[in-house]
């Protein structure tokens, strides 16, 4: 899994809950944050030089495993609102 990957919990009292993850990563996304020099330094700012070769390396590596998880999580969610296989086919 790559190294930087966030998540946000919220809840509401004690019965409303929810979380928010961006799993939609692709070698083309992270080709073009690389082109955008403002994204390399704040990347490399926050986790170090070679900050963006390191992290494409570990999405090239991670993105079968991504991939599979997200399949899972939409058919989950699918199941849950009753639309199996919404996306069946655009894999």
């Amino acid at each position: 899994m790559p190294f930087l990957a966030f998540a946000l919990a919220i809840s509401w009292g004690a019965r409303a809950f929810s979380v928010q993850v961006h799993i939609e990563i692709e070698q083309r996304t992270l080709r073009g944050w690389a082109a955008i020099p403002e994204h390399d330094i704040a990347v490399a700012a926050s986790i170090g030089p070679a900050a963006v070769q390191r992290l494409q390396s570990q999405v090239v590596e991670g993105l079968p495993c991504l991939n599979t998880a997200a399949r899972q999580i939409f058919d989950n969610w699918g199941r849950q609102r009753r639309i199996p296989n919404a996306l069946q086919g655009n894999d």
